[in-house]
């Protein structure tokens, strides 16, 4: 009985050893995909939201309140992130501008590696946003903060270096 014990102990530490290996190299795959660290020389220069890409990455449940907003609202909402511009210095300052006419601007700061931008808006305190995904000049950027913030309808922008 005790040979049966270990011959399943056995095969079962072979099984678990097996997994363990193939979900440490699909998470090893799923690391090199984020790998390219954004450096601040790839951040600098100025980057528009890609509106069409921003929108339809809005979640299903907060897609719902879009797609609901009547005429004004939705044009007001449009004209804040359609033509979007973030511009970034190598001085470390930064601008923002909107399609409406409206912008900000403050400092920025990239951290270590590459995965959090942080922004210090004049006046308006500090942004923070998680770089989802960095390649061939496409950025997404995720603003920090607790996922059910349902004052966010936009959390993930969509950004294309111009």
């Amino acid at each position: 009985m005790k040979t049966l014990i270990l011959k399943t102990n056995h095969k079962g530490l072979i099984f678990l050893h097996v997994l363990f290996l193939f979900f440490n190299s699909m998470q090893v795959n799923a690391q090199n995909r984020l790998d390219r660290d954004l450096t601040e020389k790839d951040l600098i220069g100025a980057w528009e939201i890609d509106f069409n890409k921003t929108v339809a990455a809005i979640e299903s449940g907060k897609k719902r309140i879009y797609n609901e907003l009547d005429g004004e609202m939705k044009e007001a909402f449009d004209k804040a992130y359609e033509g979007r511009v973030l511009t970034f210095h190598e001085s470390g300052l930064f601008k923002q501008t909107s399609k409406n006419g409206h912008s900000i601007d403050g400092s920025w700061i990239l951290n270590k590696k590459g995965r959090v931008l942080t922004l210090k808006i004049r006046g308006a305190g500090t942004k923070s946003f998680d770089i989802d995904h960095f390649e061939n000049n496409e950025l997404i950027l995720i603003i920090q903060g607790k996922k059910s913030d349902s004052s966010l309808l936009v959390s993930k922008w969509i950004v294309v270096k111009k």
